[in-house]
């Protein structure tokens, strides 16, 4: 104890500089808006410096992982390919996924933060707006979808995960067509929740859940779970449902940014009817 007592009194007027040093810097933070944007743009880049070497750490460790999706990945473009070149006519899936190319613009990004421990989460990717992305760009892998982009740096952005109680997504019951929303409720890890379904609906575990058409930031028909349990409450008039999501949020690491190129025009024309009926 007596030498942790000396080494201080020793070094005292180092730890006083480091101190007086400490709060004029924070005072100028807080009190000059120039400064405290250049700070904060400062440790942003840090901190997402740390993420990818850590990010890159741990991939370097799940390449097993990550070269068996990679292979199951190819494994459904090979099929397609195939199915490409034997007929005349051009399958109708294949149709469908050319025309979402026309409509959708792709980013291949990578997750280098992916904190799951909170009721409202945010996973950090490592391409900002210099590579195209903007806020309320969807985020998808080849298993479904993850989440929307909130907030964007030069290199870097920021998605709500589905595991975030303020993101609702639309969504439906494939199989009857029936739409509703999913938000999680901030219970367990992977799983979500399926809102607005009527209980006269016939719901079975493992059916499918998707997004819906009427969504401007992710193609119809994007995978989004199967439903686990559907709990029919005394009183109300929609079910409680639990859905397994398709992708192992923990799990993350290579994703797709997807950007609706006509999804202002489609706001605006809905946004142009909603004041017409308004004015009526």
């Amino acid at each position: 104890m007596q030498n942790l007592l000396r080494f201080f009194y020793v070094y005292r007027a180092f730890f006083l500089f480091i101190l007086l040093e400490t709060y004029c810097l924070y005072h100028i933070v807080t009190n000059k808006s120039y400064h405290r944007s250049t700070f904060l743009n400062k440790t942003q880049v840090w901190s997402s410096g740390i993420y990818t070497f850590f990010d890159d750490m741990s991939q370097y460790l799940n390449l097993s992982n990550e070269n068996k999706n990679l292979v199951e990945e190819n494994a459904i473009l090979r099929k397609h390919l195939e199915a490409f070149l034997s007929v005349d006519v051009l399958p109708l899936g294949l149709v469908t996924d050319s025309l979402l190319q026309n409509k959708f613009e792709v980013i291949p990004a990578k997750v280098i933060n992916n904190p799951v421990n909170l009721i409202d989460n945010y996973f950090t990717i490592n391409k900002g707006s210099i590579d195209g992305v903007k806020p309320m760009m969807g985020v998808i892998t080849n298993k479904g979808l993850i989440g929307v982009v909130k907030d964007v740096s030069d290199h870097f952005c920021l998605a709500m995960s589905l595991m975030n109680t303020q993101l609702e997504v639309s969504a439906k019951l494939k199989r009857q067509n029936q739409f509703g929303y999913i938000r999680w409720n901030g219970d367990k890890i992977n799983k979500t929740q399926l809102w607005n379904m009527s209980n006269h609906l016939e719901v079975k575990k493992g059916d499918t859940v998707t997004s819906t058409a009427s969504s401007p930031i992710f193609p119809e028909n994007t995978m989004i779970g199967i439903v686990e349990d559907v709990v029919s409450v005394k009183g109300k008039a929609y079910y409680d449902i639990n859905v397994i999501l398709s992708n192992d949020i923990q799990q993350i690491h290579y994703v797709y940014l997807i950007e609706n190129k006509f999804k202002k025009e489609q706001k605006l024309l809905e946004q142009k009817h909603f004041n017409d009926q308004s004015t009526d």
